[in-house]
């Protein structure tokens, strides 16, 4: 996903546009919603984080991104309630 090279490579204004167009193109993509997540979660987004993450979760049940989506949903938590 373009988005998230984009990301690990510095770039992290284009990816976020990159992640939104690919959430508004396939609002189905859970892997876009985690990515984006992570993205957001990482600038201090937490509300976007975490919306991202439990669409992330939604979508892909049982899956290897509802896996990671429901670990950062609960680090989410864990940092909000130690902070």
């Amino acid at each position: 996903m373009l988005g998230w090279a984009l990301y690990l490579n510095g770039s992290a204004k284009e990816a976020e546009k990159n992640l939104i167009n690919a959430v508004q193109l396939t609002p189905y993509l859970a892997s876009a919603h985690y990515h984006l997540g992570v993205l957001w979660e990482k600038a201090g987004q937490l509300d976007q984080a975490r919306e991202s993450y439990e669409k992330a979760a939604e979508l892909d049940v049982s899956g290897s991104f509802e896996r990671k989506a429901q670990a950062a949903l609960a680090g989410l938590e864990d940092a909000r309630y130690s902070g």
